[in-house]
This record gives structure tokens, C-alpha cells and sequence, in this order.
């Protein structure tokens, strides 16, 4: 290392430093050499130091952009089940998800809709139930579908019980009937006894 002018040096005459290597290659009688000005290399590892920064930046901006985007594709649907999930709380069975996609939060919005279609159908019979309808009926989906069951259970239940309240309406018709005619027997039997009265006080008279 050394001072050397350096033709394409600004400063023009004023030695700079300089880096040299030399070597003697003793089979061939050469000696070769190679330098370089130390401000040279400087300017090329600054250039290089440089423009690893500005990738290193372009990638974390990129890769900042990738993680909120990604962060909100998980999230925004992950809120809008969580609202949904307050809004059948309060009974609320009126909505419509997108469960379009092949990862995880897609299944489990496609859960949600098999659970809110559920629903959607336990409450259609439960409204034909209060509205005297009880042709209808439900299937429960599983041996675990214990809403689904109790309410199978519960048309059963109705239907005997209204079956029960009509063959008891008709009995008491049947009995209204056999009281209306034993009314009339005895009212016949009090008119008989009453004739028989009457004729024998007129014959006691004579």
C-alpha cells in the first residue's frame, strides 16, 4: 500500500492511496502485478453497500404489504363471524357469508352456513308448529342433534295429544248424546207419572 497519482482523480496531481500486489513466477521469468486505487474500491463497496439497502428496503416494504394484506384477508372474515355469531345470539338467522376460498377461515365460514341453514330450517317447522300445522316434520341430523330430537319429539308429543283431545271430544259427544236421551226418558217418565196422578185422584173423587 502507497501514494500514486491517479490520472482520473479530480485533485488531479496529489497522490492517493493505492494497492498493489506483485508476484514472481520463476518458471516463466514473469512478474506480474495488479493495483488498485483505495478511493476506487471504496466508491465500488459504497455503490454496492448502497443498493443492498435500497433492496433491502424494496423487500420490507414489499414484505409489510404482503403481511397486512394477508392479515386482513384473516381477519375481516374472522370479525364478520364474530358478528354474525352475536347476531344469532339474539335469534337473528338472516345472513349471507362468502365461503368461497380452500383455507381455513373458508372452512369455517362454510361451517357457519351449515349451522345457520340449521337453524334457518328448525325455525321454518317451529313457525308451521305455532301456526296449528302439524303435518310437518323434522329429521334430526345426528344422534348429537339434540335440539333437532327434542323437537321431533315435540310434534310427536302434539300429535297424540291433539289425537288424545279428539277421541276425548268425541266420547263426550257420545255421552251428551245418551244424557240428552235419558233427559227425555225421564222427562217422558215424570209426564206418565204425572197422567197416573192426575187419574187416580179423579178416581178417588167419584
Amino acid at each position: 500500500e502507497y501514494l500514486w497519482d491517479n490520472p482520473a482523480d479530480s485533485l488531479g496531481d496529489v497522490p492517493v492511496q493505492k494497492i498493489s500486489y506483485v508476484k514472481y513466477l520463476q518458471d516463466w521469468d514473469w512478474v506480474i502485478g495488479s493495483g488498485m486505487y483505495v478511493g476506487d474500491y471504496e466508491a465500488q463497496v459504497s455503490t454496492i453497500q448502497t443498493a443492498i439497502i435500497v433492496i433491502v428496503i424494496i423487500v420490507a416494504v414489499i414484505s409489510i404489504g404482503f403481511i397486512i394484506i394477508l392479515a386482513r384477508s384473516i381477519s375481516n372474515p374472522v370479525k364478520k363471524l364474530a358478528t354474525v355469531s352475536d347476531a344469532l345470539a339474539l335469534g337473528d338467522l338472516e345472513h349471507e357469508l362468502d365461503s368461497s376460498g380452500k383455507d381455513e377461515v373458508a372452512d369455517l365460514t362454510r361451517a357457519f352456513e351449515r349451522m345457520i341453514s340449521n337453524q334457518q330450517e328448525i325455525s321454518a317447522v317451529a313457525g308451521e308448529i305455532a301456526n296449528g300445522n302439524l303435518a310437518v316434520s323434522n329429521k334430526p341430523r345426528s344422534e348429537k342433534d339434540v335440539l333437532g330430537i327434542a323437537l321431533e319429539k315435540m310434534i310427536f308429543n302434539l300429535r297424540n295429544l291433539i289425537a288424545d283431545v279428539r277421541n276425548n271430544s268425541f266420547s263426550l259427544t257420545d255421552s251428551s248424546k245418551q244424557l240428552a236421551v235419558a233427559s227425555d226418558q225421564a222427562g217422558q217418565a215424570s209426564n206418565q207419572i204425572g197422567q197416573t196422578i192426575q187419574q187416580v185422584a179423579v178416581g178417588n173423587q167419584q
